[in-house]
């Protein structure tokens, strides 16, 4: 800040955060040294009572530094900082939190920037509550960060949300994917029965290039079994949605099935393992 000098719009910050600086450095005679900064980097310079304000508050309390404050946070190296013998040292301070990471899931899961250090975060409630986050940093990277008030803390998380990078998931990994696969093996390979009469004892039935199933037995038969965890209503509209399926009644009794494009059978590839030679000896 001294080489560059601060301009109007974080004197007051910056200021305030080298008389932290002085009093750690000259205990006796710290008064002059700030008075002497804002003559030399302070532009436009402060006058003596926006000064004497300062002063009065370092003369009353020994405060922190104000690391996350604009313009120290441009100029922060925090583990540099940690090393000076008039930084920081032990003193806790919050960390920086840049390049909020969203994996574009059903369910969701992010990565963060913790000065530097990748940390992961199960869902978007380590982003909401700040005491999720605390136990997420001391579980991953060996330190709990400073409570902050509701407000700043929305204040820190807003920003990051609103700019943060959606991350495309590793393919078939997604839950539409997930569920075509489902279906897919549903409709191939399910062996209870491929007439219409079999349909309500969860079979499936192909006809004029269509697989037809009843829902509720595809769910409750076929899905739980699978450790899936969307919900019936959710699921069945997912199916429509993703999976192209749609309502159909067939029959005499007019049954309510869902039906979807027959799927091609898949050949599974064989090679023929080759075997050594026999010895003819």
């Amino acid at each position: 800040m001294a080489a560059n000098n601060v301009e109007e719009g974080g004197r007051d910050n910056a200021l305030f955060h080298y008389t932290v600086y002085a009093k750690k450095k000259w205990p006796s005679g710290w008064q002059g040294k700030v008075s002497l900064f804002n003559e030399k980097h302070v532009k436009p310079i402060y006058d003596d009572a926006g000064l004497n304000r300062i002063i009065k508050q370092h003369e009353k309390k020994d405060w922190g530094y104000k690391c996350n404050d604009t313009p120290m946070c441009n100029l922060c190296d925090k583990k540099l900082c940690k090393s000076r013998k008039y930084g920081i040292g032990d003193e806790i301070v919050f960390p920086s939190l840049t390049d909020l990471q969203k994996i574009k899931l059903e369910k969701p899961y992010y990565y963060l920037n913790v000065d530097g250090e990748r940390l992961y975060l199960e869902n978007v409630k380590f982003l909401k509550q700040q005491n999720l986050f605390q136990e997420a940093c001391m579980e991953q990277l060996d330190f709990k960060p400073p409570t902050v008030k509701p407000k700043d803390w929305d204040m820190i998380i807003n920003p990051l949300m609103k700019n943060h990078e959606p991350v495309e998931p590793p393919e078939g990994v997604t839950t539409n994917d997930q569920l075509q696969n489902h279906l897919e093996e549903f409709c191939l390979n399910r062996h209870i029965g491929t007439e219409m009469s079999d349909l309500k004892r969860g079979g499936v039935w192909t006809d004029d290039g269509y697989h037809h199933f009843i829902f509720s037995k595809f769910y409750n038969q076929f899905l739980i079994r699978q450790r899936w965890d969307v919900n019936y209503s959710r699921t069945a509209q997912m199916l429509k949605e993703v999976c192209n399926c749609e309502d159909k009644r067939i029959g005499k009794d007019k049954a309510s099935v869902f039906r979807v494009k027959q799927f091609d059978l898949k050949e599974e590839e064989y090679t023929q393992k080759e075997l050594k030679p026999k010895d003819v000896f």
